[in-house]
């Protein structure tokens, strides 16, 4: 007769040690854990002033925002004080207190420090026909619009090309975006209206509207000319160094003004492009990497 072997696992063996033994401390403990990226978007609740920085309340989290904290308005770069100044028009709440947030930093030893934060006091769009011409912006639907002229988040009006233009001079019936917030008076207030309208400054203008480069290294890069015609050079801003050459093309919806674009295969993505025009002007942007 063969007397049976009975097999204890070994995991079994390891998992269930006797009842006296106590798990083996850590041989170094961290003293100091690593800190972990952080992102938040949301309302904020509450902006203090806490001295040596200002703690605001975004999802219920206390963020720190100090000297080191990268603030951003759509259209301004903020200190921190004007987090929490006077009411910016058409708002009863001081600075951005009840705006929305956007938090990119780091949670460390309890406390989440800001390193990006970007505010606004809403993020809304109006956008459809204008209904009528006023010197401050035009109605579109029926609501009147008005261009921020706030430090903390000053408006622009421009057109599909990237051109500023005055706002009184948007028709009526014309289509017409407005990103901004909505007043407690029903007045739309725009950082950014874009539409068609009388285009200001020279008379020779370069836009560029879209630098990005793909991780296999396509760059596009596109904008318009005050000039219908001519050819546009694209460049390497930082080296100098020529990429592309292309001709401008009459823009069907903006007579008199043109537009070009560029997509060209690169070993590497610049940080930064240049649009030299032959009409006399230039731009320059900074790619966005993707």
């Amino acid at each position: 007769m063969h007397r049976a072997i009975c097999f204890i696992p070994l995991i079994v063996l390891l998992a269930a040690p006797p009842a006296h033994a106590q798990p083996a401390p850590l041989a170094n403990p961290p003293e100091n854990p690593p800190a972990v990226e952080v992102e938040l978007e949301g309302t904020i609740a509450a902006i203090v002033d806490t001295g040596d920085a200002h703690q605001i309340t975004v999802l219920d989290v206390p963020v720190r925002v100090d000297d080191d904290t990268a603030i951003f308005s759509p259209s301004a770069a903020l200190t921190r004080w004007q987090l929490l100044q006077d009411p910016l028009p058409g708002r009863s709440d001081p600075g951005f207190l009840d705006g929305s947030a956007i938090v990119i930093g780091v949670a460390s030893e309890g406390t989440v420090h800001a390193d990006i934060l970007m505010v606004e006091p809403a993020e809304h769009v109006l956008a459809g026909p204008a209904t009528d011409q006023r010197p401050e912006g035009p109605s579109i639907l029926g609501i009147p619009v008005v261009l921020l002229s706030d430090p903390r988040m000053p408006g622009m009006a421009v057109n599909e090309l990237g051109f500023q233009i005055d706002p009184s001079t948007i028709a009526p019936g014309d289509f017409t975006i407005a990103e901004g917030y909505m007043g407690e008076d029903h007045v739309f207030y725009a950082h950014r209206i874009e539409g068609i309208g009388e285009v200001l400054g020279p008379p020779d203008q370069t836009s560029i509207t879209r630098a990005r480069c793909a991780l296999d290294a396509t760059l596009e890069v596109r904008g318009g000319s005050t000039t219908p015609e001519g050819t546009v050079q694209l460049l390497d801003a930082d080296t100098g160094d020529l990429l592309a050459e292309t001709t401008i093309e009459p823009d069907e919806d903006l007579p008199g003004l043109g537009a070009y674009r560029f997509r060209i295969d690169i070993i590497t993505c610049p940080a930064r492009v240049r649009v030299e025009n032959a009409n006399g002007s230039f731009a320059e942007a900074t790619v966005e990497i993707l």
